[in-house]
């Protein structure tokens, strides 16, 4: 099973975030400090967001492709994560976003893999309760319930 960049879906994403960006920006022009420091934030926040998700608007190629081999992640370059090293997968959720959870025998082998602010992520999954692989659906298609449901057919020993 193959999941796709969607371009509609990007185009929302950019359009909601570019939105909250310029609120921050002008949360950042206000002479209150603390209304400025919410700018700050919400700049770099939503501003590194927005990056992302234009460099997603260009990208070539599936972004997750689930098959014999195991989950391959191209969003995040981790590479195939094999059936082998793959102790279950289940959906979490926080507020309304589902994304796909992935327990692995030893995590640290792909997270080496991911650099920068990235590796935030790994630790901030563990801090939620979440194994510290997880694999968004936000801006792909098919979404995390047709990926899990393929996942459950094929591999049924793999759920959580």
């Amino acid at each position: 099973m193959t999941c796709n960049y969607s371009k509609v879906k990007i185009l929302i994403a950019a359009f909601i975030l570019a939105f909250f960006l310029c609120g921050s920006f002008y949360f950042l022009s206000l002479p209150d400090i603390t209304k400025k420091c919410s700018g700050a934030a919400g700049v770099l926040l939503f501003g590194l967001c927005f990056y992302q998700v234009m460099v997603s608007l260009f990208k070539k190629g599936p972004g997750i492709v689930v098959d014999e081999r195991g989950i391959e992640d191209f969003q995040w370059g981790w590479g195939v994560i094999p059936w082998s090293e793959i102790i279950y997968v289940s959906i979490g959720t926080i507020k309304s976003t589902r994304f796909l959870s992935i327990e692995t025998r030893n995590a640290d082998v792909y997270l080496s893999k991911v650099k920068g602010i990235t590796c935030f992520w790994k630790y901030s999954n563990e801090v939620l309760g979440f194994p510290p692989i997880c694999l968004n659906f936000n801006i792909l298609t098919p979404g995390v319930d047709e990926v899990f449901d393929y996942i459950k057919r094929k591999y049924p020993d793999k759920i959580k």
